[in-house]
């Protein structure tokens, strides 16, 4: 329900969401139409699509994880120095991090061998460090639980909401070459997104690699604006700053 509050103001407000599970936000969008259409045949701007493709590598069986390309800080912290593969960490890692993952620290990006598993203190590194440092943050890439090689659209979806940022997702799969190739839709998070990032060290073949491009880069609609709201309680929010005559 939109109430005018001034010629320049409007009050939005909804009903209480209907959830099996917890609703812990919500985000009202305000936008117009473009005057000319977007590349996928829009007037409200383009949804990101990104696709996942298997069809020139030759994954025969086996899983791997995709990633949202960004680092997040865990609670942990971490020492090392120059010329060492090993940095030591203050928290147990060994749950969330597997060989081919990466870590940032100092400043720097580190891919986790496959020579040695991660143990309660330790990560080790394809790589020697190139700074010395002491009691820092480490950042991931927030990821996927595995994914079958062969996975279905439906899984696909699940699995990739289940990664902290990612949205609402539509996923559809294809046959392609030697694999598949799954395009990934990204349905109420706007504008450009990160890549996802893939990790194959678990997936078998000839050359066991996933081919990930951008399809069509997400373009936020006209005059787009969104009001993030923590609170559940709260069932309202207002726009201001708003032209006459407008469609929003």
């Amino acid at each position: 329900e939109a109430l005018v509050q001034s010629t320049k103001a409007v009050t939005v407000k909804w009903q209480p969401a209907v959830s099996t599970g917890s609703v812990l936000s919500y985000v009202v969008e305000m936008y117009t139409r473009s005057p000319s259409r977007s590349a996928s045949n829009s007037f409200f701007g383009n949804d990101a699509v990104q696709t996942i493709s298997s069809e020139q590598t030759n994954i025969t069986s086996g899983t791997f994880t995709l990633a949202r390309d960004y680092f997040v800080a865990l609670q942990c912290n971490a020492s090392g120095f120059t010329g060492s593969k090993t940095i030591k960490v203050t928290a147990d890692l060994s749950s969330k991090l597997e060989a081919g993952d990466q870590v940032k620290v100092s400043g720097r990006i580190y891919t986790i061998t496959a020579e040695f598993a991660p143990s309660t203190d330790h990560l080790y590194l394809e790589k020697p460090l190139k700074d010395n440092f002491e009691n820092v943050e480490i950042l991931v890439r927030p990821k996927s639980t595995p994914i079958p090689f062969d996975t279905k659209p439906d899984k696909m979806k699940s699995l990739l909401e289940n990664i902290p940022e990612m949205g609402k997702l539509w996923v559809e799969r294809s046959m392609g070459g030697n694999g598949y190739v799954w395009s990934v839709t990204y349905l109420t998070n706007r504008g450009p997104q990160p890549l996802l990032v893939a990790n194959t060290l678990q997936s078998l073949g000839d050359n066991p690699n996933l081919d990930i491009e951008t399809v069509y880069e997400g373009i936020l609609p006209e005059n787009y604006r969104a009001v993030p709201v923590t609170n559940t309680d709260q069932l309202a929010v207002e726009f201001d700053e708003l032209s006459m005559g407008s469609t929003y």
